[in-house]
């Protein structure tokens, strides 16, 4: 037994080596040519072409829908102010839902309807299939800056505001119901809200910085962790302040944690206030369905910089952006950037976050090559080894 057993390892091992040289240069040639893909693939014209191509876009959100660019935009015409939806890449897709003066901005929500600030106490909204809600806030004369919309089925929610100068969060009902409102702390102004969860909301805005130039004034990031109890809202732990800079972007990266972006710099912070603050200046950013942070810099920028929670990795793009960023919205999947090329011409630009995990990818493509040359190379080895040692152990 114990001779059968060295002539097949005498055998087998002239084999063996071959196999296992041939495999490493596989691997080594593979390894070069997914490094070399590391250029980002699904970077291209947004394939978009309605109000938005003729008129100043100031605010635009994705929804889910059959076309992948679903989405309702914030026009400024000459006729004023704008929003629309739009289904589909032709002009007959296109829908005008409302003409008001009061909105800034749009609210998407998680739901993914999109609300606004259409009128003194009234905001209004649009579902992913097209049907139109409304609610009351209880307001009078103050801007809508944010909204989140905790329970949809009885429209019950926060809503960031200004009056005057001050900024506040108040809850609403839908109905026009009082509630008793909570005003940011001396010296902060309150921009974004973002739901945490059950009874948690994250604000954020900024401050000056002391002895600051208030014509040019420098300005520091904040947060606060708010608690909301039946319409009773409370600062959890006071404020913290993030990178500097204005916020640009505050977005979920999982359940648990966000992340706030400026143009200095970003910081991640978990339901429970915990911060990770990460030198990442950027202009515009986005989530893809991995939790992997994108965030893009100036129209010169060349490379996006993905952060996964725990490290960093630049992919470069096939040209320079070209546009300077004004506004962007984003799914997991598609990222769209709106801003004027050099031309000062409105241009958007997509990219396909979710292109990077797809076998029609160049590095995707790479990735499913390697893993299934890589199986049969071990199946056949497995394979060539038993039949081997059937035939010397008979």
């Amino acid at each position: 037994m114990a001779g059968r057993l060295t002539a097949l390892l005498e055998q087998e091992s002239e084999h063996q080596w071959l196999a296992i040289g041939l495999f490493a240069l596989f691997a080594l040639g593979g390894g070069w040519a997914i490094n070399a893909s590391s250029e980002l693939s699904g970077v291209g014209l947004a394939s978009m072409d309605a109000a938005w191509t003729q008129e100043d876009l100031l605010d635009v959100a994705l929804m889910d829908g059959a076309w992948t660019n679903t989405h309702v935009g914030l026009v400024d015409t000459a006729a004023g102010q704008r929003i629309y939806m739009q289904t589909g890449p032709g002009a007959e897709s296109f829908d005008l839902l409302d003409a008001t003066e009061r909105a800034t901005r749009l609210f998407p929500q998680d739901d993914g309807s999109v609300w606004w600030d259409a009128e003194e106490g009234e905001l209004r909204g649009v579902t992913s299939d097209g049907q139109r809600v409304t609610a009351a806030t209880g307001l009078q004369g103050e801007q809508v800056l944010d909204l989140v919309v905790v329970d949809t089925a009885d429209v019950y929610g926060l809503v960031l505001f200004r009056s005057g100068t001050g900024t506040g969060v108040v809850a609403f009902d839908g109905l026009g119901g009082t509630f008793s409102s909570l005003s940011a702390p001396a010296g902060v102004t309150w921009t974004h809200l973002l739901d945490m969860g059950p009874g948690h909301v994250l604000v954020a805005g900024w401050r000056m910085l002391d002895g600051s130039n208030p014509a040019s004034p420098d300005v520091v990031s904040v947060v606060a962790l708010l608690s909301n109890d039946r319409g009773t809202i409370s600062i959890d732990g006071g404020s913290m302040d993030g990178p500097e800079g204005y916020v640009h972007s505050l977005l979920h990266r999982n359940a648990e944690e966000a992340v706030l972006a400026t143009r200095f710099g970003a910081m991640a912070v978990t339901s429970t206030g915990e911060r990770t603050f990460l030198q990442l200046p950027s202009i515009a950013a986005a989530v893809d369905d991995e939790g992997g942070v994108w965030f893009i810099g100036s129209s010169e920028s060349s490379s996006v910089v993905i952060w996964d929670g725990t490290t960093t990795n630049v992919r470069s793009m096939p040209s320079t952006l070209g546009i300077n960023v004004e506004v962007s919205t984003s799914s997991t999947a598609t990222w769209l950037l709106f801003g004027q090329n050099n031309e000062g011409k409105l241009v958007g630009v997509e990219i396909d976050m979710a292109h990077e995990t797809s076998a029609l990818s160049g590095r995707g493509f790479l990735n499913m090559l390697f893993l299934l040359v890589g199986v049969i190379s071990l199946a056949g080895l497995g394979a060539s080894w038993w039949v081997e040692a059937r035939r010397t152990l008979e």
